[in-house]
């Protein structure tokens, strides 16, 4: 039997025989390897991790074996030293009787452990599938298919952008989540200023959304009108200036909320003639008439809408000339002034008859 059958008996974790040594031989090399074929326990791959003597091996009988340099080998197991007849000396080896005591040869096969500190994945185990489809707790991903997988599965994932003012009526050209503001699908808005995005009205609250990347007609989005429809009040502006008016507990606006309206008024010292625009006025004043003086009327009226002339004289009567479908209707208009007094004159527009009706004249006294 030669020595590297006895190393790959012991590498295996096997014991070895009797049957396995030549007892020809005067000792017996068992050198156990490390992954890097140097010996454990050796600087180099020629010097023996351990020496086993014959004697041991055969049970510690029949005498002491010759050793190497022609001495004899003292000494039973175990020897920690060995002295040659030569006078050389062997330190640290361990010798195995063949029966292994105390299985100082053990069974199980060694385990070699390497100065990494760590566990190392197995290369063969390195999968560069993208799409991770074997689901494995034993293959690990390279940094490319991780990232190829990554991108792929957030593809048009929605992606907030923030607010968008539709008033100048297109849709955002960048702005979105790609590289250098290139929109992508899933890129959403929400519109903060009412206008229209394509054809569609929208209003504060809806959204908006790109169906693919780089989008570019307006069948490229998808608008979700979720708003109120109409802008809403602030409540805090009820019964405010220039806020609105709230409703009393009979539904109707207070009295203290209905502001009051100034009448619309032209006012002068002397004038012969004067269109009254209906549309614009309500009253007319004239402070110090010094001619006569002749009214006509312009606009569209509406039934029941009143108007009011107030004249006075510079001191002297002065002649009035009314628009001819101005009718007596409860009161006289007057034809002069009288000199030095206030004249009050009020008519009501009758939509029936086309007339304004004369309802009021007061003369100061």
């Amino acid at each position: 039997m030669d020595i590297a059958k006895i190393q790959t008996l012991i590498a295996q974790g096997k014991v070895v025989s009797i049957t396995d040594i030549d007892p020809t031989q005067s000792f017996v090399q068992i050198g156990i390897y490390q992954p890097d074929n140097r010996k454990i326990g050796s600087a180099n791959s020629s010097y023996p991790s351990f020496v086993i003597p014959l004697s041991e091996l055969g049970g510690g009988g029949g005498g002491a074996p010759t050793g190497p340099a022609g001495g004899n080998l003292n000494g039973f197991y175990p020897n920690p030293g060995v002295t040659w007849l030569s006078g050389t000396s062997v330190y640290n080896s361990l010798y195995y009787p063949l029966t292994n005591p105390a299985n100082f040869i053990s069974g199980t096969p060694l385990a070699v452990t390497t100065a990494l500190g760590y566990t190392p994945e197995d290369v063969a185990n390195k999968s560069t599938d993208v799409n991770l489809s074997a689901n494995s707790d034993t293959l690990y991903p390279s940094q490319k298919a991780v990232k190829t997988y990554i991108d792929s599965s957030v593809t048009g994932v929605l992606d907030d952008r923030g607010n968008w003012d539709a008033s100048g009526n297109v849709f955002p050209s960048t702005g979105g989540s790609g590289l250098g503001g290139a929109i992508l699908k899933g890129d959403l808005w929400f519109v903060s200023v009412p206008g229209i995005l394509g054809i569609t009205p929208v209003v504060i609250g809806d959204n908006f959304r790109a169906l693919i990347d780089n989008p570019i007609n307006p069948t490229d989005w998808n608008i979700l009108n979720s708003g109120l429809g109409y802008i809403p009040q602030d409540i805090a502006e009820k019964d405010q200036p220039n806020g609105y008016a709230g409703l009393d507990a009979n539904s109707k606006i207070a009295l203290s909320q209905i502001p009051f309206i100034p009448p619309r008024s032209f006012s002068t010292t002397t004038i012969s003639t004067y269109a009254i625009d209906v549309a614009l006025r309500d009253a007319v004043s004239i402070t110090a008439l010094a001619t006569t003086i002749t009214f006509s009327i312009t606009g569209t009226p509406v039934d029941f809408q009143k108007l009011t002339i107030r004249i006075k004289d510079n001191g002297t009567a002065k002649g009035i000339t009314w628009p001819v479908n101005f009718i007596n209707r409860g009161a006289v208009l007057p034809a002069t002034t009288i000199g030095g007094k206030m004249v009050n004159v009020g008519v009501i527009y009758n939509t029936a008859l086309l007339t304004w009706d004369c309802v009021a004249v007061s003369q100061e006294v």
